[in-house]
């Protein structure tokens, strides 16, 4: 059970992600704290949906460590999914529905 009173939300330590010879992260190393609110401001291609996608469990880290409610992402997927929600920009679902 994913304990309510944790004192980070989510937690990148040192994670990378390359898209073949093209490095999308490099050793991006944060926290986000209960009940702060964090935005993502950078360019295109600075690799914010990489970081986004990782978050959201749709990629997984080449290297690094990722937490959710203090469980690894690795070993604990299934959990941290089952508590997360998330509203993506675009409308492709419910263009399929």
């Amino acid at each position: 059970m994913i304990d309510s009173k944790i004192s980070h939300v989510l937690s990148f330590n040192e994670v990378s992600k390359n898209y073949g010879k093209t490095t999308a992260l490099k050793s991006v190393t944060f926290n986000v704290m209960e009940n702060e609110m964090v935005g993502l401001l950078g360019p295109n291609g600075a690799g914010k949906s990489t970081l986004f996608q990782i978050a959201a469990g749709l990629f997984a880290q080449d290297s690094g460590n990722v937490e959710m409610f203090e469980r690894d992402y690795r070993a604990s997927s299934y959990e941290i999914l089952s508590k997360l929600g998330v509203v993506f920009q675009a409308r492709s679902l419910d263009m399929d529905m």
